[in-house]
C-alpha cells in the first residue's frame, strides 16, 4: 500500500547511472573521476586502468569537462575549460589524446571551438568556431584530422549541421569539396 506522501517523497522516482561510458569490448566502462578517465570491469566493478589523467599533461590546464572516444577507441577528444554562451551551448578548448602513445595535442591553435566531435571513422574532428552561420563562405565550420592537420574552413556546409537532439554533441555534417577562392568584386570563371 502507498499514499501520496510516497509519491511526493520520491519512492517511485527513477534511478539512473550517469557518467558511465561503455567500451567497445562490452566488458569495460569508463568514468571521468576529477580529470582522470578510469576504466572499470563490468564483471567485478574493479578499476582496471587509468586511461588518462589530466595531471600528467600540464599543458592542458583548466578543468576537464568531458571526453569522447574515437570509434576504435585509439584516440580521445578531451574538452576543457568550457565557457557558457547560452543555455546548453558553450565554447571550450579541445585536445586529442592518443591512448596508445599517451600523448596529447591541442585540436587547433586558432581559438576555442564548439560542438567538437569525431567523424564516424575517427580520422577527423568536426567543430564550429566563431558561431558563423553565413553561407557562402561557411567559415564557421572546419575540421582537423585526428593527427593534427587542420583543413581549410570551407570543407563543411554550415546549413547541413543539425543536432540529433538538444543534448547531443553528435552532428550530421555534410562534406563538400573546397570552393576556389575568388577575389572580392570579381566573377568566378
Amino acid at each position: 500500500m502507498f499514499d501520496y506522501s510516497d509519491i511526493r517523497g520520491g519512492r517511485f522516482r527513477a534511478r539512473t547511472v550517469s557518467g558511465v561510458r561503455s567500451m567497445n569490448d562490452g566488458e569495460h566502462y569508463t568514468v571521468n573521476a576529477d580529470g582522470r578517465i578510469d576504466k572499470y570491469s563490468y564483471k567485478t566493478g574493479a578499476l582496471v586502468a587509468t586511461i588518462f589523467d589530466i595531471k600528467d599533461h600540464p599543458a592542458i590546464g583548466g578543468r576537464m569537462a568531458g571526453y569522447e572516444f574515437s570509434a576504435d577507441e585509439s584516440k580521445m577528444l578531451i574538452t576543457t575549460s568550457p565557457q557558457a554562451i547560452y543555455r546548453h551551448s558553450f565554447t571550450a578548448d579541445h585536445w586529442i589524446y592518443d591512448v596508445k602513445a599517451r600523448t596529447v595535442r591541442r585540436l587547433t591553435e586558432e581559438g576555442r571551438e564548439q560542438v567538437a566531435a569525431f567523424s564516424p571513422d575517427g580520422r577527423k574532428v568536426g567543430f564550429v568556431r566563431g558561431n558563423k552561420t553565413s553561407n557562402p563562405p561557411p567559415s564557421g565550420l572546419a575540421h582537423s584530422d585526428a593527427n593534427g592537420e587542420e583543413s581549410t574552413p570551407n570543407m563543411f556546409c554550415r546549413n547541413q549541421a543539425k543536432s540529433t537532439d538538444k543534448h547531443s554533441k553528435n552532428h550530421a555534417i555534410t562534406h563538400h569539396p573546397p570552393r576556389p577562392k575568388t577575389p572580392i568584386g570579381t566573377t568566378p570563371k
